[in-house]
């Protein structure tokens, strides 16, 4: 992108700005109209509901149950790079047909060196659609059905693949799982479930793409033509043409500290030109969050010395602490009879530990409530080497998996109380599997 007639802004202000916008939900807003708005939220449990109650404390567990469940205005479908993802339902035409082709590819690969191939797949929908179950079934009970006529047949795990596959071409859609943290979903018939739906809404997926680019760059732009392909999943020709089409809504822009020019909606930059006013300062965001993930070049998130504590080589974020849209320290959250949150701060922001330890104390609050802990101590930890060089998946546990011998910090903060919690955040078998493919 050559650099002419372009708009400027500074990074600081490009941090508040989406530190305003993308962190934090209008009060105008419903709960759907919010997700909608800021496409990006991670499906899996408990990932989902602590992105959400980040940036609306307020909100319960019932309400997105509420939503998912009885309203069935939110679903949990892959999009985005294939992940599996919060989205509004009304928005899941849009990207049915955005990411169709990839989604019918996805580990194709893998089922075919098992013997499925996409023609076995098309019988297991017509034998599903054949039986025409109306209650949501598990694994287990799919399994039956699909195999009826087999003495032998598949175990789970490439049973988990090939409902994972049904999944993303349409046919079968994720329903509730086992606890707040659980990831074992039963599954539905996706047009018995939306029964209004049709994924062939949008016929042209050129115009289904231009409007997945438009929601994006409405949430995180100003992008780069990197940053758009690296969140989608789309090819970066795809990303090209579909910046044509939006030719007309965009603006190139100048975000000082980058040599490229980037691309904005035009009523973005009408937005970040005002004086914007946060209510929520200081986040506490999971893993996998939406902000953390959203553009491939990360230099807009954190000073660059901390970026190796923040992302590992495959581009996995880890759960960290934001202020005014920059991240400035890590924190974990430990549960077991007596709950821990430990945290990080890094050294060049010690002068904002107090306000920190404020916003940790309402965040153990939520903790506590949801997880039916009668006790959760607070414990500062010191900051370990970069995630690249620690073990696998060492993003789950940023500040180290194995407890520490250490006393809590004496302060105001330091305990907590409210019941007794069931499984373990990051420990219990229904949490997320990390797999190898690179998130944001």
């Amino acid at each position: 992108m050559g650099r002419f007639s372009a708009e400027r802004i500074s990074l600081k202000n490009l941090q508040t700005y989406h530190h305003a916008y993308l962190n934090n939900f209008n009060d105008q807003e419903t709960l759907v109209e919010a997700i909608s708005n800021r496409p990006g939220f991670c499906g899996h449990n408990p990932i989902a509901y602590l992105s959400l109650v980040a940036r609306r404390p307020t909100l319960e567990l019932s309400d997105l149950d509420e939503a998912l469940f009885n309203d069935k205005t939110l679903i949990r479908v892959p999009a985005f790079r294939g992940a599996l993802c919060l989205i509004s339902s009304s928005d899941y035409p849009i990207y049915f047909r955005t990411f169709h082709n990839g989604l019918l590819q996805k580990g194709m690969s893998k089922l075919n060196s098992f013997g499925i191939n996409k023609s076995e797949l098309l019988e297991f929908s017509t034998i599903l659609k054949t039986i025409n179950f109306s209650q949501p079934l598990s694994l287990a009970e799919l399994s039956n059905i699909i195999f009826t006529t087999q003495k032998n047949p598949p175990d789970k795990a490439l049973m988990h693949l090939i409902i994972q596959k049904l999944c993303d071409m349409g046919i079968l859609i994720r329903i509730a799982a086992k606890g707040w943290k659980g990831n074992d979903f039963n599954y539905m018939s996706l047009e018995k479930w939306l029964k209004e739906l049709s994924l062939t809404r949008v016929d042209n997926p050129e115009i289904a793409k231009a409007e997945t680019v438009r929601k994006y760059l409405r949430a995180y732009g100003p992008v780069s033509l990197n940053d758009i392909s690296c969140w989608s999943g789309l090819s970066l020709i795809q990303c090209q043409k579909a910046l044509l089409n939006l030719k007309k809504d965009t603006v190139r822009v100048h975000v000082d500290g980058y040599k490229e020019d980037m691309m904005a909606l035009k009523e973005s930059m009408e937005l970040m030109k005002k004086k914007l006013f946060n209510e929520e300062e200081v986040l506490m965001l999971p893993s996998w969050d939406p902000y953390t993930s959203g553009w491939d070049c990360k230099k807009r998130l954190a000073d660059k010395e901390f970026l190796p504590f923040i992302f590992d080589a495959k581009g996995n974020a880890t759960s960290v602490i934001v202020y005014l849209g920059k991240v400035i320290g890590l924190w974990q959250f430990r549960e077991q009879e007596v709950g821990t949150l430990e945290f990080c701060l890094f050294d060049k922001y010690a002068e904002h530990k107090a306000m920190i330890l404020y916003k940790i104390q309402e965040f153990c609050g939520i903790l506590k409530k949801i997880s039916k802990l009668s006790i959760v101590n607070i414990l500062e930890r010191p900051l370990l080497e970069p995630l690249e060089k620690r073990e696998e998946n060492a993003f789950l546990w940023p500040l180290g998996k194995n407890k520490a011998s250490y006393t809590s910090i004496n302060n105001n903060f330091d305990r907590r109380t409210s019941n007794i919690l069931k499984q373990p955040y990051l420990d219990n078998s229904y949490l997320i599997k990390p797999t190898d493919q690179k998130i944001g």
